[in-house]
């Protein structure tokens, strides 16, 4: 039996193209999915998604493009609790936009610490702030990935990150 992977390009390479014109050139150059960070030059967040489904829907499938990924601006690296929880409520509510357009990923960022902060300390303020995240992602059929930047551009500190993540919801 043959797999199939996806072929996919993020729309941040194009960040001033509208959809349409993204997904025109996709399957002009062989592409079969997207993943999305823009739209129409916009950076994306769930109100813009949630407000363009339809449309979003309606080009992919003209095109039989598979959306495979959506790009969040959300960073959890604050010691501030406050802000994490703003973040995750953002995060969470584009889980349930990729839900809705059959999207398995929704990437974040870890974010910047605050300068002095220990990578301990920056691991679990970002375990603090997907931990509650988890069990709707599970349960809307999206995995929640932490994209290597910022601070989380080092293996040991993400890799401290999935361990607590990991640990946390096998329990």
């Amino acid at each position: 039996m043959a797999l199939h992977y996806p072929i996919a390009f993020s729309t941040l390479a194009c960040p001033d193209w509208r959809l349409e014109r993204v997904a025109a050139a996709a399957v002009e150059y062989g592409y079969n999915a997207i993943e999305m960070r823009t739209l129409d030059g916009v950076v994306v967040s769930s109100e813009l998604l949630t407000h363009e489904l339809l449309r979003i829907r309606t080009v992919l499938r003209a095109h039989e493009l598979q959306l495979i990924g959506i790009g969040a601006s959300t960073r959890f690296a604050s010691p501030d609790a406050a802000e994490r929880a703003a973040q995750g409520a953002e995060l969470r509510r584009l889980l349930e936009v990729a839900s809705a357009l059959e999207v398995p990923l929704v990437r974040t960022f870890g974010g910047v610490p605050p300068i002095g902060t220990s990578d301990q300390d920056a691991a679990g303020y970002v375990v603090a702030g997907l931990e509650p995240l988890l069990a709707d992602a599970e349960r809307l059929g999206v995995q929640i990935a932490l994209e290597t930047h910022d601070a989380f551009s080092r293996g040991a500190l993400v890799a401290m990150v999935l361990m607590r993540c990991h640990i946390r919801s096998s329990r």
